[in-house]
């Protein structure tokens, strides 16, 4: 990692600042400011973390991740699936669902939702590459150091309207004590793997296959003669 950027929100004042994080000095003070009792507030909390425990730093105590806030808000509310298809078009409707979804979650679509203006002052890609191609001894630029701190900036502008939503939804419990925590927990699974039984997965993929048969027969009892079926399983519920 190049640098980090930390925007600090208090009574709707904003102070930012950006760290060069090849200057192995710095990394203390940023481990005090993660280890601060705060909120902190990111887009996509996976990338941010793989960073820290790149550079040996911990992860803050709370991490509020507004891209998982944004997709629980619209769980149930995407567009009705349409009906499958096969080969080529169905990896073409894939793509176009992946690419509309990219779009709508991303920090910029998700700050608008809020009536948040983003003043970048340099374009996005373009910043991108540059840390991209970046040589490693290449001091940072101020164009580089504004476009991690505007990221930092528009992340925590988002999270208090966010919240309301969320609140105004019944899901803050929830985020805040299962998904957010289990959102750190998921990123350091795949930072460090799990570990795994073989002959354990094994007996239980062969008892489920087991059970799996019997209850076929039991219901097949009621006419249920693909329990794969939707179809058959709803008219027997009906």
């Amino acid at each position: 990692p190049f640098c980090i950027a930390f925007a600090i929100r208090a009574d709707n004042v904003v102070v930012r600042y950006a760290v060069d994080l090849r200057r192995t000095e710095f990394l203390p003070p940023i481990q005090q400011v993660l280890d601060l009792p705060v909120p902190f507030v990111c887009h996509y909390a996976a990338a941010e973390l793989f960073a820290l425990w790149q550079l040996g730093l911990r992860e803050p105590h709370v991490v509020w991740d507004t891209l998982v806030a944004e997709r629980a808000l619209r769980l149930g509310l995407g567009k009705p699936r349409k009906q499958r298809a096969d080969g080529v078009e169905a990896a073409r409707q894939e793509e176009l669902a992946d690419e509309e979804r990219e779009i709508r979650l991303n920090l910029d679509s998700v700050a608008a939702r809020y009536g948040i203006e983003v003043h970048r002052a340099v374009a996005k890609g373009q910043t991108q590459t540059s840390f991209l191609t970046k040589p490693v001894d290449e001091p940072l630029t101020d164009r580089e150091l504004s476009y991690c701190a505007d990221d930092a900036e528009v992340a925590a502008k988002i999270r208090e309207p966010q919240r309301v939503m969320c609140d105004r939804s019944g899901i803050c419990e929830v985020l805040d004590r299962v998904i957010m925590p289990w959102n750190v927990t998921a990123a350091e699974m795949c930072w460090t793997g799990v570990e795994f039984d073989r002959s354990t997965c094994q007996r239980f993929r062969e008892a489920s296959e087991d059970m799996q048969g019997k209850i076929a027969i039991e219901l097949s009892q009621y006419g249920i003669s693909n329990p794969g079926s939707s179809k058959q399983v709803s008219e027997f519920l009906v």
